[in-house]
């Protein structure tokens, strides 16, 4: 690993016990090269790609592999345009938009 990576390792390490997830519900992606070896030395899962391929394969391990209960973005919006429809008796959502409203999407 590179000088700097070690303060990264040290970071992550010191962390992830704080978050108080148990190590198993962890999976770290990386690359290739010595920067990349992280998942190595950490106590957790772990899945060394093959160059500019861990943005996908970490994006398909969290799709497949995570379930993930939590409403997606589209899906929080749709569900508050909802919402102002049936306040405002309109479904037309550009009408909704020119009433001068701030939307916020919420988690």
């Amino acid at each position: 690993m590179l000088s700097g990576d070690y303060a990264i390792l040290k970071a992550v390490q010191r962390t992830l016990p704080e978050l108080g997830v148990p190590r198993e519900d962890f999976v770290f992606v990386s690359g290739i090269g010595c920067s990349s070896r992280l998942p190595y030395y950490l106590a957790t899962y772990g899945f060394h790609t093959i160059h500019g391929r861990a943005p996908a394969i970490a994006t398909g391990i969290k799709g497949v592999l995570c379930c993930d209960p939590a409403p997606s973005c589209d899906e929080r919006v749709h569900r508050q345009v909802a919402e102002v429809s049936a306040k405002a008796e309109t479904t037309d959502l550009n009408a909704l938009l020119r009433q001068g409203n701030t939307w916020t999407v919420e988690p």
